[in-house]
């Protein structure tokens, strides 16, 4: 939001009077130093949007109060992003990177194998044919 605003100067000791000077208060400009580090994150098969913390100084900004946020490739493991941009008293975009990290499947238990008929070779099977739990949840492909 860009506002105008006036100072007014009066005159002390040598001098008298006073006059108004007119000016402008603009949006202060996001920065990427303004945005905490984003912690890993680990894939759980659904969209992935941490909190984020954006900071002016001491002053800790208000999600849509301050900033908006658009998340993006956030759903596998790998890089994602979370764009920031500056609302009202702020403007700018700044994009902050985070990673998506693979699930350590060791520990997962599978609960549910489709039968197969022996064939003499290798058997491999397909996604659908097989449910596997981690940490009591299911996990999806």
């Amino acid at each position: 939001m860009t506002d105008e605003a006036y100072a007014v100067l009066e005159g002390l000791g040598n001098f008298k009077g006073n006059f108004q000077y007119r000016f402008k208060i603009v949006p202060a400009v996001l920065t990427a130093g303004m945005i905490e580090d984003i912690p890993e994150q680990e894939y759980r098969a659904e969209f992935i949007t941490p909190e984020i913390t954006v900071k002016d100084g001491e002053k800790v900004l208000i999600k849509d109060q301050d900033y908006t946020v658009k998340y993006q490739n956030n759903y596998n493991a790998g890089e994602a992003a979370v764009e920031v941009t500056g609302i009202h008293n702020y403007g700018g975009s700044v994009t902050k990177i985070f990673k998506i990290v693979p699930v350590d499947i060791s520990s997962a238990s599978a609960y549910k194998i489709a039968s197969k008929e022996y064939t003499g070779e290798e058997i491999t099977l397909k996604a659908n044919e097989i449910s596997i739990k981690l940490n009591g949840r299911p996990l999806s492909p």
